[in-house]
Parts: structure tokens; sequence; C-alpha cells
């Protein structure tokens, strides 16, 4: 049930991600203001994910490259830089932000370590959570440190749909009587 998304640099990447019918193509930080690139990826049909880690107007002008192709089957990350994001430099209330600014589902991109980022996230009502996975954590090379190993995976996905079946109803009120 995991989804292959993929990162591509150039238009035969983006061709062989159509071929492979990947669930979604990601705009790095780097390439957020590469237009030709965005229009060519927006193109392709397939879900466009942003990474917002830069100016909002960058983000804005992505957006509408995408519209303009007509795709609308985008997702705004909130990308904190750092490797890893110290919790101070997270913040996370920039997710209701976005959603605010965009009216897109709005994802989280953690670069922190442990889990507890990802359920404020939410919490705080993102759509969708980017958490690396690799078979070492020890492996001394970016991410992985701050990685889930693959035996956490399933009950991280666990602890997910806990926090998202907690959140229930925002209508329901409880009285003391």
């Amino acid at each position: 049930g995991i989804l292959f998304v993929s990162t591509p640099s150039g238009e035969e990447t983006i061709n062989w991600l159509v071929e492979l019918n990947a669930a979604a193509i990601k705009v790095s930080k780097s390439d957020i203001n590469h237009r030709n690139l965005i229009r060519y990826m927006a193109q392709a049909g397939l879900p466009i994910i942003l990474d917002g880690r830069e100016r909002f107007e960058d983000v804005e002008a992505a957006v509408q490259i995408c519209e303009k192709q007509n795709m609308r089957d985008i997702v705004i990350m909130h990308c904190p830089s750092g490797y890893p994001a110290s919790h101070a430099g997270i913040h996370l209330n920039a997710i209701p932000h976005i959603r605010e600014i965009f009216k897109y589902p709005v994802g989280y991109s953690d670069h922190s370590v442990g889990t507890a980022m990802n359920f404020a996230a939410i919490a705080l009502g993102a759509d969708f959570i980017e958490k690396t996975i690799t078979d070492d954590r020890a492996t001394e090379a970016v991410e992985h440190f701050m990685s889930l190993e693959k035996s956490e995976l399933k009950p991280f996905v666990e602890d997910v749909r806990a926090v998202e079946a907690g959140l229930g109803d925002p209508r329901i009120i409880f009285s003391s009587r």
C-alpha cells in the first residue's frame, strides 16, 4: 500500500514515471522556480507535489503554472529545512496557513528525528505525510539517522490512523450532564 512517488529532474524521467504509472511527481525545492519543468510535469497528468520550503510567491507561481495546464491534483508540502530539522524550526502552524492560502491539500515532509512531529502535523490538518524509510538508521548518509526503519513502518502507520480516527468530528460537543 505504499505509493511510488519520485522527484524527476528532466523530461525523460517524467516520461518514465508516466510509463511506470507513478502515484505522483514531486517538484523539489531546487526546481520550484523551474517553470518549464513544472509545466511539463503538469502536462504529464500525474498528480503534483510541490515542496513548499520556498517563499509563498514561488509556490503560488508553480500552482498557477499547474492550473494553466488544467492540473489541479496538487499537494503543497510544508517542508522544514534542516537535516535534522530542530523541533523549534519546524513551524507546524504553517500547515493551516498554507491550506488557507492555496486551497489545496497540505502535506508535511518530516526531517526530524522520531515521529512526534508527524502526529502533530496530522492534528493540524496535514493530508499527506512524507517520512523516509531506511534499511538501517546507522547508515552514514543524509536522512538515514532520522528515517524510520522498515520494522517501524507498520506501527507508524497504525499510529497515524489512530490519530486520524481520534480527531473525530469537530461538531461533537460533550456536556458534563
